[in-house]
């Protein structure tokens, strides 16, 4: 594919799940992040790892970031969700089919819905 400097290229990721097994790198301890097999492949496929440089000292934080790595399509998916679950609220507070008792949660669930908009756009690529 060729691109300009300036023109903006979009993927999308490694569908999930995505897991953690436990496995690492022998060279540099690097906790492994795999997917699994899909139809017509017969080995998972290898997406990313955690790694601390060499420094095998924090071993416990590593896999703790290659866990938090490994649940990123299930949390985007999960937000997602959230995401439209909290439009239609919003979109039922508009029309008066719902009313909130405190007026400060109907701007909060806004200001949420804002962040979590922004979130998924920056998981996207849809955000600079």
């Amino acid at each position: 594919m060729d691109s300009t400097p300036n023109e903006k290229v979009t993927a999308t990721h490694t569908p999930g799940p995505w897991s953690f097994t436990g496995e690492h790198f022998k060279h540099d301890g690097s906790a492994i992040i795999m997917s699994p097999a899909t139809p017509g492949s017969k080995k998972d496929k290898f997406v990313a790892c955690a790694l601390d440089f060499n420094r095998f000292d924090r071993d416990a934080e590593v896999e703790a970031n290659a866990r938090l790595i490994a649940s990123a399509p299930d949390l985007l998916s999960e937000l997602k969700d959230a995401l439209t679950t909290l439009n239609q609220l919003l979109v039922w507070e508009y029309v008066g089919a719902v009313h909130f008792p405190d007026n400060s949660v109907g701007p909060q669930i806004r200001e949420q819905f804002k962040q979590a908009a922004a979130v998924v756009e920056r998981a996207e690529g849809r955000q600079s």
